[in-house]
């Protein structure tokens, strides 16, 4: 097997059981892939047999690589089924590899012959950010939907992150900073010249890495369709007056088979892959203290979305609760206060005020009304 994908998370079988017989092959029809191909047996096997749907990026770096989707099927010829698709985020051609798995291992690969471009949301041109007070202002040259005009998008939201790494892609660790809800969009609309003032969070004291991302909402969440990367460190001193912040890891979602949607098809060849475009703009150092707007060139990397926080320690049922600082078994010690609720609200931070729960699912103006004694900014 190719050295190439040796870092994918199964190991290589040293005698396969099953390989690819002929064709092979994907389709993709929006959020769902299918995934087909011919297969022979070497000797039978009691284990499930899987094809799955590998993204590579252009410089074939392993570590880089996206599993876009998997599904379970018969080793027979014209095997097919069904998976939710996740593709990674942004505009780069990818060279798409199909894996043959069983018994734990991969028992086959196969390289498709063109490279693919995912169609989906996306950041265009400049991207900056300028802290002032308790809050950020945004600002995005042009949010756009390319998808075909009767393609209407999931909900977008623009979050702010600081990271522990530079962003290049897949699992990260931080503490989002910031969140902007932008709506839907029609497939060929755009939004342009967009200037948003949000709540923003400090991150504690420490060196961070800034990350704009543009995530939708999907039959997995918000997974990220595309991203903007600052190139300079983000640098907050220490200040007895910061409070707490959660960090928060987030990994990349897994891809569910789904049932059989129709007919098998043949392997589809994907579409050449038209050259990314990256529109760049100056970069400035951003410092806790001072205010500064930071732009930076747009980079694009793979998306993954979050996972939830550690356990925090117990509050007193007496004391008011932060909505932008507690974590969830924090908020869910409050009395009234449901864990799906509180995992909520951890997720849609940050707040400019309690009377913002509200947009929280499961939590109308009676059930907030009854805990707004409870629960402080």
């Amino acid at each position: 097997m190719s050295a190439q994908l040796a870092s994918l998370p199964l190991p290589f079988a040293h005698t396969p059981v099953v390989r690819f017989n002929g064709g092979f092959g994907y389709r993709l029809d929006g959020d769902q892939l299918e995934l087909n191909a011919d297969l022979a047996l070497s000797q039978d096997i009691a284990s499930p047999v899987s094809l799955q749907l590998w993204a590579c990026d252009g410089s074939g770096q392993p570590e880089h690589a996206v599993k876009v989707g998997e599904c379970a099927v018969p080793a027979i010829n014209g095997a097919w089924g069904w998976s939710t698709a996740l593709p990674p985020a942004g505009r780069t051609a990818r060279t798409m590899v199909m894996a043959l798995t069983a018994n734990g291992e991969i028992q086959d690969l196969g390289w498709l012959p063109q490279a693919q471009v995912f169609v989906q949301p996306r950041l265009s041109g400049g991207c900056g950010y300028r802290f002032d007070g308790d809050a950020i202002e945004l600002s995005i040259d042009t949010i756009e939907n390319p998808r075909n005009a009767d393609n209407l998008s999931g909900n977008l939201n623009l979050e702010l992150w600081a990271l522990t790494a530079p962003y290049t892609g897949g699992a990260f660790e931080g503490v989002q900073v910031a969140q902007a809800c932008v709506g839907r969009l029609n497939g060929a609309e755009r939004l342009d010249a967009l200037n948003l003032r949000v709540p923003a969070t400090q991150p504690p004291a420490g060196r961070w890495y800034l990350v704009l991302m543009l995530r939708e909402w999907s039959a997995e969440g918000f997974v990220t369709r595309d991203f903007t990367a600052f190139e300079q460190a983000y640098e907050v001193a220490p200040a007895a007056d910061l409070a707490p912040v959660n960090t928060v890891v987030a990994e990349a979602p897994v891809a569910a088979p789904v049932a059989k949607l129709a007919a098998p098809t043949k392997a589809e060849k994907a579409a050449p892959a038209p050259k990314a475009e990256i529109a760049a703009a100056p970069v400035k150092t951003e410092k806790a203290k001072p205010v500064k707007t930071v732009k930076a060139e747009k980079t694009e990397k793979v998306e993954k979305a979050q996972k939830a926080e550690a356990p925090a320690k117990a509050v007193a049922a007496t004391d008011t609760v932060s909505i932008n600082t507690a974590s969830v078994d924090e908020l869910a010690k409050v009395k009234g206060m449901t864990r799906a609720v509180a995992k909520a609200i951890v997720a849609g931070r940050p707040y400019g005020s309690v009377d913002e729960l509200v947009r929280i699912k499961g939590l109308g103006e009676k059930s907030l009304a009854k805990l707004r004694g409870k629960l402080a900014r």
